[in-house]
Order: C-alpha cells, then sequence, then structure tokens
C-alpha cells in the first residue's frame, strides 16, 4: 500500500501536468480585494506569414477575464514569449480588448527585432489601459503580430505565458 506522501507526490504531479496543457490557464489568482490576476501558457503565439500573397494571420485569444465591481479599473497585460522573423527586420505586436460595445487597444504597440532570419529570439513586453469600466464586466483579450515587410516577411511566436493584472484604479481627485 502506498505511503501518504507518495500519494501526495502523485497528486501534485497530476496537477502540473494538467496546468502544462496547452492552452492551460491557471485561472484567477489570489489577490488583494477588488484585483484580479490570471495567469494562462500557450504553445503557440500569434503569427503572421506574408509569403505566398495574401498575409495569414493568427490572432491569440487570451482567456476572457471578468473584472472586479469597482466603477474603473486598471489593466496590465504581461507576455513572455520566443518569436522568430523570417524575410523581416522586424516584426509588430498589439494587444486588442472587448467587452460588449466597448473596444480599445492597450498601450503601447511594440516593434520587435530580428536576430537574423530563423533565429530565435525571446522578450518579454507589459501592455496596460487605465481607467476602463470594470463593474463585473467580462473582457477578452485578444495579441496580433504583424510582419513589418508584408510582401514577404513572417512573423512567429512560441512558448507564451500572459499575466492579466486587474486593479481598482486610484480615484481621480474632486470625484
Amino acid at each position: 500500500m502506498p505511503s501518504r506522501s507518495l500519494k501526495s507526490l502523485a497528486v501534485l504531479v497530476a496537477l502540473l501536468a494538467l496546468a502544462a496543457l496547452p492552452g492551460s490557464s491557471a485561472g484567477a489568482q489570489p489577490t488583494p480585494q477588488g484585483s484580479v490576476r490570471v495567469i494562462q501558457y500557450f504553445p503557440k503565439g500569434p503569427s503572421e506569414q506574408c509569403f505566398p500573397d495574401p498575409c495569414g494571420q493568427h490572432t491569440l485569444s487570451l482567456d476572457p477575464v471578468t473584472m472586479p465591481s469597482d466603477h474603473q479599473v486598471d489593466v496590465t497585460v504581461s507576455l513572455s514569449f520566443q518569436y522568430v522573423l523570417d524575410g523581416t527586420k522586424r516584426g509588430r505586436l498589439e494587444v486588442d480588448y472587448q467587452s460588449g460595445d466597448l473596444q480599445g487597444d492597450l498601450t503601447p504597440i511594440y516593434h520587435v527585432g530580428s536576430l537574423g532570419d530563423g533565429h530565435l529570439a525571446s522578450t518579454t513586453l507589459t501592455w496596460f489601459a487605465k481607467g476602463i469600466l470594470g463593474q463585473g464586466r467580462t473582457y477578452h483579450f485578444d495579441v496580433l503580430a504583424f510582419a513589418e515587410d508584408q510582401r514577404t516577411g513572417t512573423i512567429q511566436t512560441t512558448r507564451v505565458t500572459a499575466v492579466i493584472d486587474v486593479t481598482p484604479a486610484p480615484a481621480t481627485a474632486g470625484g
């Protein structure tokens, strides 16, 4: 009969294996009251391939996030990933959000450089939006990648870890 510690180890290994599945999400993590943190992993991220023409794009849709009940919230999306550029010296990455009729872009728009065609690079980028409507709304976040040379360029991202942090927006003066 297995010991209690072996059973505990087996349960831990099973939970870790589940978290490593493609598109897996660690779900909402404990944070200070009124805050939300979601951590997600994707083996394949956004990409764009422009040869042969026309360009074909793969958008990475992050899991929906329900905002706290605060009137306004600040949102930060951080992505750590590997990428390869071919046929272009730069790529561009953007994050869009949507909730019902509300939509917009997180800032800034990032440009990533090539280490030479086919060479793997890695980076971490952070986008943010301040003062968006909270009130328990559910938001959808999409990550887009673009090759700067849209005649022959390709950008591919892999091993993406996404962290979404939501905090109540600071109260405005006189409000």
